[in-house]
């Protein structure tokens, strides 16, 4: 198939429809609520099931057309109407479309040069969310985030650049005293991570109590920053309800 034998095409077109339709079964499956969100089987079970050794020669196109029917076949249904996720659920087959484009562009964000719809969709995107923010922050920068642990490791250093801007270059010898952050008792792991990540450390990650509504007692934080202002310690940001100030 293309691109490897060029006069191939109507192949190429045979193959990739079969496998449309694989997808399209899926889609209709999803959205059936007679069907079951998963046929369950035990990691043991499962590798009886599928064929994951990897083999010494290529297979055959209907056999990758199989096994895409197999995996699909034991698939969570992500975008069934019963299936119900803490972080997730639901299929926009719009967004699915979306998917799918992209990968046939099978293009990478750097430049212009390698993204030129993409780079200009991105931007009116990212100044369309920023407005939402406010009229004053049309102008500003933006970034997308894969998730929310590393979206916290963005905003420690972002916070961590404002208040101390010459980090960056000079490194931590510029700061006189030890860097601390605060967050409630509840809050993400990954707010801790960050210290870790960052070079703070776990114990300058300062944990604040909180109430049985698992607000953060603000009196207990006003003790904990004059302690640790005590010490010499430099405080670089708070998270209030998961968010960094």
């Amino acid at each position: 198939i293309l691109p490897y034998k060029t006069e191939n095409e109507a192949q190429t077109r045979e193959f990739l429809n079969k496998v449309i339709e694989v997808l399209l079964d899926f889609v209709k499956a999803s959205n059936d609520r007679n069907e079951k969100i998963l046929d369950f089987h035990h990691p043991e079970e499962m590798l009886k099931l599928l064929d994951l050794r990897v083999p010494d020669h290529g297979v055959t196109l209907q056999q990758l057309v199989n096994d895409c029917a197999t995996t699909m076949k034991y698939q969570v249904k992500t975008g069934h109407p019963r299936f119900f996720n803490q972080l997730s659920s639901g299929l926009d087959l719009i967004s699915m479309a979306g998917e799918w484009l992209t990968a046939t562009a099978n293009t990478n964000m750097f430049t212009y040069e390698i993204a030129p719809v993409f780079i200009l969709m991105e931007n009116v995107v990212m100044t369309h969310m920023r407005e939402l923010i406010g009229s004053d922050w049309r102008d500003g920068d933006s970034i997308l985030a894969p998730g929310g642990s590393i979206s916290n490791l963005y905003a420690f250093l972002a916070a961590r650049h404002k208040m101390f801007p010459n980090y960056k270059e000079k490194g931590i010898a510029t700061i006189q005293g030890q860097l601390v952050m605060f967050t409630s008792d509840q809050s993400h792991y990954s707010v801790k991570s960050c210290a870790s990540v960052c070079g703070l450390g776990t114990d300058n990650c300062v944990m604040v109590p909180s109430d049985e509504n698992g607000r953060m007692i603000t009196r207990e934080l006003e003790k904990l920053v004059i302690d640790r202002k005590s010490r010499g310690c430099r405080q670089s940001f708070f998270t209030i309800n998961g968010k960094f100030y």
